[in-house]
């Protein structure tokens, strides 16, 4: 709960893991990896799965759009974290 308020640098540190993992999916060109990340994001990676599978920037949509989500439950599970 203090940690929170006094160190906001929390609220990176999901979204930068998961852009520093497609990050080296991309790098080593692991076709498996995009598969364990999809099981990392799963309530949201399923929607992006259904629209953008065959597409061929699929692991640039999901990382963007995959850094958002994790910083959206960040910031709100720090927001729950100072409320109570």
């Amino acid at each position: 709960m203090e940690v929170a308020a006094r160190n906001p640098r929390l609220l990176l540190v999901l979204p930068a893991i998961h852009f520093v993992a497609c990050l080296a999916v991309w790098i080593m060109r692991l076709e498996s990896g995009v598969h364990y990340l999809i099981y990392a994001d799963f309530p949201f990676s399923l929607l992006l799965v259904m629209l953008g599978w065959r597409n061929d920037n699929f692991l640039i949509w999901f990382a963007i759009l995959g850094t958002a989500w994790w910083y959206g439950l960040s910031y709100f599970g720090l927001r729950l974290l100072k409320e109570t």
